[in-house]
C-alpha cells in the first residue's frame, strides 16, 4: 500500500478570525487618520489572513508560478490584449473578437486571458466575454506603464534567470563590480555598466527610457512633496543642485509645487543629456554638465544638493565615489545633501522594498535600510540628519550634512 498523504489541512478558524479582526482594525484606523503606513498595514494584514487560510502546497505553488503571471501579462502587452478589450468599464468582447482584434487564434488568447482573469487582472463577466478591471484599464493601458512592465520583464528578470550561475561562478555576496553585473552576464557581457548594455540593443533601451518616464514622473510628484524644498530659498543664492536629473523632472516639480521660491536652480547631467533638451526654460533653471563619478561637484556652497535614484543604482563603492566627489563644494558652506531613495525599515521591512533590492542586485545595485544608508554615507563622512517620509511611501529624502574637521 502506499505511504498515507499529509493530513488535510485545517488552519484553526479561530487564529483566522482573529487575523480577520486585525483587516478591520487597521481599516479602522486608517478611516481615521489616512496613511501610508496605515494602508500598509491593511495589505500586510490581508497577506496573513491568506496566507493562514493557504495550505503549504499552494503557497509553494504560487510562489513558483508568479514569474508565469508576469510572462503572461508580457504576451498581453505584446498582443495588444489590454488595448483591444472595451475602454469602457461597463462593456465586454467575446473571446473570438478579441482573438480576431489580437491578430491571435481563440485558443492562444483563451489561455492568457484565463491566466489573467483568475490572478484579477482583467474581468470575465459572462463566459467567453472579457473585460477591463479598475487595475488594466487605469495602468495597463498607458503606454509608459506597458514600457516599464517591458523593461522589467525583459531586462530584469532576464538576469535574474542567469541569477543561479552567476553567483555561483562570482561568489554569494553583493556585486561589488558595476561593470560585472547579473544583468551583463546574462548577455555574454564583460566590464560593460548596466547603463551601456541597454545601448546595445534599442528595444530595451528605449523601453527602459519610456518606463523610467513613468517613474520619474511618479517620483518627482513624491519628492517634491516629501521635503520642505521651501525653506531653501533665498534670494541671490544657488538654493538646489540636481544632480543627474535628466530633463528636470524633478525640478519642474519642485517649481510647480513651490512657485514663489526664490534663489537660483541648477540642473546637472551628462552633456549629450542636457542637449537633447529639458523640460524647464533658461528663466528656470542654469544648465551644467558634470559626470559625478569623474569630476568634482564644480557648483559650490549651494543650499543643497539632491541626488534623486542615483545611488540605488550603483554598488557601495561607486556610491563613496560620487560623495567623494561631492565634498569638496560642500565644505564650510553648511550645504545639505538631499537622497531621493527607498529606504528599507531595519526591522520587518515592507516586502515591495525588499522586492525592490533583488530587482536592483541585477544590475549591482541596492536599495538600502536605515542602517544601510547611515553606515554608506559615516563611511565618507556624511551624517544623517533627518529621514524625511519615512512612512511607507515609495520613496523617502535622507537629508544630511558633511561633518566639519
Amino acid at each position: 500500500m502506499p505511504p498515507p498523504g499529509p493530513p488535510p489541512f485545517q488552519p484553526s478558524a479561530d487564529y483566522l478570525t482573529s487575523l480577520a479582526a486585525e483587516i478591520s482594525k487597521s481599516t479602522a484606523e486608517y478611516g481615521s487618520s489616512p496613511s501610508p503606513n496605515g494602508l500598509q498595514k491593511i495589505i500586510s494584514a490581508t497577506q496573513a489572513l491568506n496566507l493562514a487560510a493557504t495550505g503549504p502546497m499552494d503557497r509553494l505553488f504560487n510562489l513558483a508560478f508568479q514569474a508565469h503571471i508576469n510572462g503572461a501579462i508580457r504576451i498581453a502587452i505584446g498582443m495588444k490584449l489590454f488595448d483591444n478589450l472595451p475602454s469602457d468599464l461597463s462593456q465586454s468582447i467575446p473571446l473570438p473578437a478579441l482573438a480576431s482584434q489580437c491578430n491571435s487564434t481563440s485558443d492562444f488568447t483563451l489561455r492568457i486571458a484565463r491566466a489573467l482573469v483568475t490572478n484579477h487582472l482583467i474581468e470575465s463577466p459572462s463566459p467567453g466575454a472579457y473585460a477591463h478591471s479598475t487595475v488594466s484599464k487605469l495602468v495597463l493601458t498607458v503606454p509608459t506603464a506597458q514600457a516599464l512592465f517591458i523593461h522589467i520583464f525583459d531586462t530584469m528578470t532576464h538576469g535574474m534567470t542567469y541569477f543561479g550561475p552567476y553567483f555561483a561562478e562570482h561568489g554569494y555576496d553583493s556585486p561589488t563590480d558595476a561593470k560585472n553585473s547579473p544583468a551583463a552576464f546574462a548577455r555574454g557581457y564583460k566590464d560593460m555598466s548596466f547603463f551601456e548594455t541597454l545601448t546595445r540593443d534599442p528595444e530595451r533601451l528605449t523601453a527602459f527610457n519610456m518606463g523610467m518616464g513613468a517613474t520619474n514622473a511618479i517620483g518627482a510628484h513624491v519628492a517634491a512633496t516629501t521635503y520642505p524644498f521651501w525653506e531653501l530659498g533665498e534670494e541671490g543664492k544657488t538654493v538646489l543642485v540636481d544632480v543627474g536629473g535628466g530633463r528636470g523632472q524633478a525640478l519642474q516639480e519642485i517649481r510647480r509645487t513651490y512657485p514663489d521660491m526664490k534663489g537660483t536652480m541648477v540642473l546637472q547631467d551628462l552633456k549629450y543629456v542636457l542637449d537633447e533638451g529639458t523640460l524647464l526654460g533658461e528663466d528656470e533653471v542654469e544648465l551644467c554638465p558634470y559626470n559625478f563619478f569623474e569630476e568634482v561637484q564644480p557648483v559650490e556652497g549651494a543650499k543643497a544638493y539632491f541626488l534623486k535614484s542615483i545611488f540605488h543604482d550603483w554598488p557601495d563603492d561607486s556610491c563613496r565615489t560620487i560623495l567623494r566627489n561631492m565634498k569638496p563644494a560642500m565644505r564650510g558652506h553648511d550645504s545639505r545633501l538631499l537622497l531621493c531613495e527607498t529606504v528599507l525599515q531595519d526591522e520587518q521591512p515592507i516586502a515591495r522594498d525588499a522586492l525592490r533590492d533583488i530587482n536592483m542586485l541585477v544590475i549591482a545595485g541596492k536599495e538600502r535600510s536605515v542602517k544601510q544608508w547611515d553606515d554608506l554615507l559615516q563611511s565618507e563622512h556624511f551624517v544623517i540628519e533627518k529621514i524625511h517620509g519615512l512612512d511607507g511611501r515609495m520613496s523617502a529624502i535622507i537629508e544630511a550634512r558633511l561633518k566639519e574637521d
